[in-house]
């Protein structure tokens, strides 16, 4: 009996570390994941003030100021590459890095796009994106998103070496009258998704993607700045979900 009692008494106190030492890990998992959130937000927050800032300057000198981007004042991040891409009307601004966390390092991309501004605060592009042609509002687009990828390149429109993210985008005016009702905007969204999840390999030019280069994968949905319909959101809900499991991010992002 003796034994016995000491023997049990040993398991409990091996359980008790066992259960001390797995709630050790949650915790110091919640800490990653909490103050990665609150890295994120402040380099996002940053970069936007950058990017208005350089928006600003560009008005008033007609001069893109690399040098205004300097190395951001946030703790627990290093090795931080910046991407500036000024393009006819727009600057894409993105910052790479990685976030030294509790737990080990995570890789942080954070991506803004900003209009060149006019003298009162207005958007400057020459006309309304949505008034253009499909074709050239995509072309518009591509640009705006800073793509690194060429038009005809398949699938895909940007990649990232460093984070091993390949982004498909595609654009789509929800004003039209073919996306108000029915199933178009699910089909077209649905269908970009699919092709994102069948992508095994493209290429063009000198330019090669195979999907073991791949490590995530986005489809990037622009639309108007407009009040969605219910019947539109809740395609959009659906289709959320379906990329979810699928594995593969989606983002709508709304231009005017």
């Amino acid at each position: 009996m003796w034994k016995q009692k000491i023997h049990t008494k040993g398991r409990i106190a091996a359980e008790t570390c066992i259960c001390s030492l797995v709630l050790l890990l949650v915790l110091m998992l919640c800490i990653q994941i909490n103050n990665y959130i609150k890295t994120y937000s402040k380099v996002l927050s940053e970069l936007d003030k950058r990017l208005y800032d350089t928006a600003v300057i560009y008005h008033a000198t007609e001069t893109y100021l690399i040098d205004v981007i300097t190395r951001i004042d946030t703790d627990n991040v290093d090795n931080i590459r910046y991407v500036a891409i000024p393009c006819d009307y727009y600057f894409t601004l993105g910052i790479y890095a990685d976030y030294n966390g509790i737990l080990g390092k995570n890789k942080i991309s954070v991506k803004t796009v900003s209009a060149k501004w006019s003298g009162d605060g207005i958007r400057a592009a020459d006309e309304n994106i949505w008034n253009l042609n499909p074709f050239e509002r995509g072309e518009a687009i591509h640009k705006m998103m800073g793509a690194n990828l060429d038009l005809n390149f398949p699938t895909f429109d940007i990649y990232d070496p460093y984070s091993q993210e390949a982004i498909s985008i595609i654009s789509i005016n929800i004003k039209d009258e073919s996306y108000q009702s029915g199933s178009g905007l699910k089909k077209k969204i649905k269908q970009q998704i699919d092709s994102v999840n069948e992508f095994s390999y493209g290429k063009y030019g000198s330019m090669s993607i195979s999907d073991k280069d791949i490590y995530s994968k986005t489809v990037i949905v622009v639309i108007p700045i407009e009040k969605l319909n219910s019947h539109q959101s809740k395609q959009i809900n659906d289709m959320f979900r379906y990329a979810e499991d699928m594995g593969i991010n989606l983002e709508i992002k709304k231009f005017q």
